[in-house]
């Protein structure tokens, strides 16, 4: 590891002349990497280098990166921001665990803003959003009632890049209009032809997938919207004779019409407006825009170096959509919400944050009805999984 540390410090100095560039091609570092003190930590607890057989998996790889980044970041963060799916809540879920909600409040306490970046896109409606945050507006707006200012720092960012809204003192989630901050994004929503040029887009896209789920023999769904168009399966009203996807559809099927739509959107010429195309998991989407703009324009508003964000979620393959904010923002890679809820308690031992194992936050509803759980009741409860419930010290 003190190898790979001393090729990723060279990369990190001069990119453009390091072994790492000329092996791997570009691969943007904002901050140096500590892998070697990360990987010591992690096979501490996980005793990697006491194993005869079995080698490290991609996934030990993985968490010992992010374990390097987090200990590099976590003193500076003034933006955390988050995926939806899979990163705060299970996909298709809303958000409903107090213990992650705990630990973003303090992250809050601290100075920091928090995003929800997401490619859900329910246009400037907040109802929505407020619906798949379940429990988290609540909860801040509960723990902040003695310093209203600090909910000021909770924002969302929908359809990718296209809708943003902030959290007000009053505890609403309010729409940003656009002309605070269009001046951020390549993509200007109010000039005629740049909405000509995302209808377009849109156009190629949505014939696209006509197509892939004909020629696939899908049972889904095509569905367009003001900013994005999809393939979803098409449950019990789709027919197909003789085809698949009427409940889910296949990855490799995903990857396929990713791929094709890339094809069309290229071949036309619509490359002039930023756009992602990703497999979601259970579906596939193509947005105008993309995360790395929504980075950009929070970095921009908040006036925020790259050093002092930190990007966390699930979609870092070829064909996912936070790949994009690796050009943006330190990133962290996980894979389910209970791998969040480790990375976010070493973000705050790593900001000094010593009491957060405190009582979960509950709202004002929650209190009348519930007894106050301790996070270290939850942690207690960990204790029967397979890991030894000690996801927290990688």
């Amino acid at each position: 590891m003190e190898i790979m540390e001393k090729a990723l410090l060279d990369h990190f100095k001069n990119p453009k002349l390091s072994p790492l560039n000329r092996r791997l091609g570009p691969i943007r570092l904002f901050t140096h990497l500590p892998v070697h003190e990360a990987f010591k930590k992690y096979d501490q607890k996980y005793r990697i280098t006491k194993r005869r057989h079995i080698p490290p998996s991609i996934h030990e790889c993985r968490q010992t990166f992010n374990l390097a980044q987090v200990l590099v970041s976590a003193p500076g963060l003034k933006l955390v921001t988050f995926d939806g799916d899979e990163t705060l809540y299970p996909d298709g879920h809303n958000f409903e665990d107090g213990e992650l909600s705990n630990l973003i409040i303090h992250i809050l306490k601290t100075d920091c803003h928090v995003a929800l970046v997401t490619a859900a896109g329910y246009g400037q409606d907040p109802s929505p959003y407020l619906n798949r945050l379940g429990r988290l507006i609540p909860d801040i707006v509960f723990a902040t009632s003695r310093d209203t200012k600090m909910r000021t720092r909770f924002w969302v960012f929908g359809g990718e890049s296209n809708y943003l809204f902030n959290l007000s003192e009053d505890g609403q989630l309010r729409v940003v209009a656009y002309h605070q901050w269009e001046s951020f994004s390549p993509i200007g929503f109010t000039e005629s032809r740049n909405l000509h040029e995302c209808s377009r887009l849109l156009d190629v896209a949505e014939v696209a997938l006509r197509a892939g789920v004909k020629d696939l023999g899908l049972r889904a769904r095509v569905i367009r919207k003001e900013r994005a168009a999809g393939v979803i399966p098409g449950g019990s009203t789709a027919y197909m004779p003789v085809g698949s996807g009427a409940r889910k559809i296949k990855q490799e099927i995903l990857e396929e019409l990713v791929c094709r739509v890339r094809d069309a959107v290229t071949a036309a010429d619509c490359t002039g407006i930023p756009y992602c195309a990703f497999n979601g998991g259970r579906d596939v989407w193509v947005d105008v825009g993309n995360k790395a703009i929504a980075l950009r324009v929070l970095k921009s508003m908040l006036a925020l170096d790259s050093t002092e964000c930190l990007h966390i979620g699930d979609q870092f393959t070829e064909s996912g959509n936070d790949t994009s904010v690796r050009n943006e923002s330190p990133c962290i890679w996980v894979i389910n919400p209970d791998e969040t809820k480790a990375i976010l308690r070493r973000i705050c031992r790593g900001r000094g944050i010593k009491d957060y194992e405190q009582k979960i936050v509950l709202s004002d509803n929650e209190a009348q009805v519930q007894t106050p759980l301790l996070i270290a009741d939850l942690l207690a409860d960990e204790a029967s999984n397979d890991d030894g419930g000690q996801t927290d010290d990688w």
